[in-house]
C-alpha cells in the first residue's frame, strides 16, 4: 500500500517537475531522486518518503472527487433535468 502510494505521489512530483522545467527552464531533477535519493541522511529520505506520500493521497482524492462528481452528475442530468426539459444546464457535466 505504502509503495503504490509513494510511486503515485513520486510521478505526480516528477510530472510536474517535468513541466516546470519545459516552461521555465529550471533544472531537471531525475525520477530516481523523487523515488528514492541516493545522497541525503536519513532525515532526507523521509522527508521524500513523506512528501511522496502527501503527493500520492491528494492525486488519489483528486482522481476519487472526479470519479464521483461524473457519476453523481452523471445520475443527475437522467433522473431530473432531462425529465423536466432542462437539457441546457446538464450540458456541462456530460
Amino acid at each position: 500500500g505504502k509503495y503504490f502510494i509513494e510511486l503515485i505521489g513520486a510521478s505526480t512530483r516528477f510530472s510536474f517537475n517535468l513541466i516546470k522545467s519545459k516552461l521555465f527552464g529550471t533544472k531537471l531533477i531525475k525520477f530516481e531522486e523523487y523515488w528514492n535519493p541516493k545522497k541525503g541522511t536519513y532525515y532526507n529520505k523521509l522527508e521524500t518518503e513523506t512528501a511522496n506520500r502527501i503527493a500520492g493521497f491528494i492525486f488519489l482524492a483528486i482522481l476519487l472527487s472526479i470519479i464521483i462528481f461524473f457519476t453523481v452528475c452523471e445520475s443527475f442530468i437522467k433522473n431530473c433535468l432531462v425529465k423536466k426539459g432542462f437539457y441546457s444546464v446538464g450540458i456541462f457535466c456530460i
